[in-house]
């Protein structure tokens, strides 16, 4: 059984609609805000209906609450696992099902991934190891449905949080961005994408942005075979 369908249900409640459900991961400072950006507006010059989202969720209850959370870097690591995964359910049962229902390609900046990578690592002091760890958060998740395809766009902690310290002020920077942690994070996600080569495309986040960009857009044209 492959790590994409091991924690999830046997026979997802919305497959046929997944098709058109993609997902950009990373760690921070690795573009995938902008990437998403773009992607929506290219399927947008194309007439294809889009809708850009992100997790943290920006205008839902839970997704406002962690935000806050993750500028105190003492926040307890169990509640944040647990708030990600309450975040995730509400977005994915209010607007990511109702989008696809409707006929929208959604493209989604972090998913049930980020958690993984990221909490597998934080909540590691808490498990005997962190594959211990990553199986209580694919469980804490398992009740959404995965992307149709994701996109890890791989880069360097140094270079990323480089990039971050230019762009926001110390003090808007979440308790996740720092080098060590990066490190570890970064190989939690490439460890994701070795597992599940059919679902996924690891994107060399180093390059220019058109060049990301382009690969990101050929890819999802093939998938919606357009």
């Amino acid at each position: 059984m492959t790590e994409r369908n091991k924690h999830q249900r046997t026979r997802p409640i919305n497959a046929g609609i997944l098709k058109k459900f993609f997902g950009i991961e990373g760690i921070d400072g690795a573009g995938k805000t902008l990437q998403a950006k773009l992607l929506g507006e290219f399927l947008e010059a194309q007439q294809i209906p889009v809708m850009v989202t992100c997790e943290p969720t920006r205008d839902l209850p839970f997704g406002k609450r962690l935000r806050e959370r993750l500028k105190n870097a003492t926040s307890d690591p169990l509640g944040d696992a647990s708030l990600f995964a309450l975040d995730r359910i509400d977005h994915y049962t209010t607007q990511v099902i109702p989008a696809l229902k409707s006929g929208k390609v959604v493209v989604t900046d972090r998913y049930v991934w980020s958690s993984i990578a990221y909490q597998a690592v934080q909540c590691k002091e808490y498990f005997p190891d962190s594959e211990s760890s990553a199986s209580w958060i694919k469980f804490l998740n398992s009740q959404v449905d995965l992307p149709k395809f994701i996109f890890l766009l791989d880069a360097d902690p140094e270079l990323t949080l480089a990039r971050r310290y230019t762009e926001t002020a110390s003090a808007d920077l979440e308790k996740f961005e720092k080098t060590d942690f990066l490190t570890q994070v970064r190989e939690e996600f490439l460890k994701l994408a070795r597992i599940n080569p059919l679902q996924c495309q690891v994107i060399d986040a180093g390059q220019d942005i058109d060049t990301i960009h382009s690969q990101i857009r050929e890819k999802i044209l093939s998938l919606l075979s357009i």
